[in-house]
């Protein structure tokens, strides 16, 4: 990409993203050059960027200029004001996840609160867990109380449908506070699980792989929360419980499935996407200015990838699922815009952003291009 070419796309990109992130301008200057080099070259770990970013000066001087940046304090809802305005407006499910990985003998263990959309859950808020393993309720608490805060104003908009997680978020002060905050649920649930003082298993002993089935006539107490449950024995031969709100089994089960998007997520994040273990960052403030950096790449990947599938179809394999994700179609779109020379595909894939600008902001923007 030449030098020209380089600035130009670096200006739409932060023409774009300016009244969608309030950051001072410098800073979002660094943002900018950060989410190009890291989508091109693939990679966390700043001493590798430095000679990527579209920043004045030598090398070394860019790279004081990163580690600045990293050490800034980012606005707490920058994303959820960032990705809430990309849904369309109705119903939306909510997910919580870890993400983690080891440096050296330190554990790095992230709570990541997402939002499904299109296959995938885009990063919302987390909170950096001070310790291995699974977090407990007031952790999780604590990161939906954050973002709940700030979704106030998106209410009348948007409705929560449901909170999608894994069977290691269980208990009933975070049940109980599910219910408080008025948030249903779809939770896996262990086979352990008491209900009604019974193990869940024994009420599901006789399915059949392939069956669904639920508790749907009446609604159980799971962890002190009434609550309806269902049930499928997969084809692997593996029980799966579900707590939910949803009264049909094979609509709770297909909600279910969505949480798949949280490990999308985590795969685009790290080694099949932008690397986020690779980096050499170990204080906390530091590694989540570096997590906002690849959430924002990682979220115009995702827009760049439907885009692009409108006009690339991504071919689908025998096993009926896609050659590649959303993301991936996005990230290599991006990246082959990034060597091509002067075409403006790079300044239209920016301009992607627009979208989460109201719609007579958009009506300008699109009339009055610079």
């Amino acid at each position: 990409m030449t030098a020209p070419q380089s600035r130009h796309s670096h200006d739409r990109l932060f023409a774009t993203l300016r009244p969608l992130i309030k950051l001072d301008a410098r800073r979002l200057v660094v943002l900018v050059a950060l989410v190009l080099a890291v989508i091109d070259r693939r990679t966390s770990v700043l001493n590798s960027l430095k000679t990527h970013v579209h920043l004045p000066g030598t090398p070394e001087v860019r790279k004081q200029r990163l580690k600045r940046f990293v050490r800034c304090q980012l606005p707490d809802h920058l994303l959820i004001h960032l990705v809430i305005p990309l849904l369309p407006e109705g119903d939306i499910e909510l997910t919580l996840d870890r993400t983690n990985w080891k440096f050296g003998l330190l554990d790095i263990n992230f709570l990541i609160l997402g939002v499904y959309w299109n296959g995938v859950s885009l990063p919302l808020l987390w909170t950096l867990l001070p310790h291995s393993g699974n977090s407990n309720h007031v952790e999780r608490c604590a990161l939906l109380d954050r973002f709940l805060a700030e979704f106030r104003l998106y209410n009348k908009t948007y409705q929560i449908i449901g909170l999608l997680a894994d069977r290691e978020f269980f208990g009933k002060p975070w049940f109980k506070f599910l219910r408080r905050r008025k948030i249903p649920i779809c939770i896996r649930l262990k086979s352990d699980t008491r209900v009604n003082g019974k193990p869940i298993s024994l009420r599901f002993q006789h399915m059949k792989p392939g069956q669904a089935w639920s508790h749907s006539a009446y609604r159980v107490s799971v962890y002190g929360v009434k609550v309806c449950l269902a049930a499928c024995l997969t084809p692997a031969g593996q029980m799966l419980y579900l707590a939910t709100a949803c009264v049909v089994p094979e609509r709770a089960l297909a909600q279910y499935a969505r949480r798949w998007g949280a490990e999308c997520l985590h795969q685009a994040l790290k080694g099949r996407g932008l690397h986020l273990e690779d980096t050499h960052l170990v204080h906390p403030e530091r590694l989540s200015v570096l997590l906002t950096v690849l959430s924002v790449a990682l979220i115009w990947c995702c827009l760049t990838g439907e885009l692009h599938a409108e006009e690339v179809e991504i071919k689908i394999l025998k096993h009926g699922r896609a050659e590649k994700s959303l993301f991936r179609h996005g990230l290599d779109a991006i990246q082959e815009a990034i060597k091509t020379l002067g075409d403006g595909t790079l300044e239209r894939f920016a301009e992607l952003f627009a979208v989460c600008i109201p719609w007579k902001t958009r009506v300008q923007l699109s009339r009055n291009p610079f």
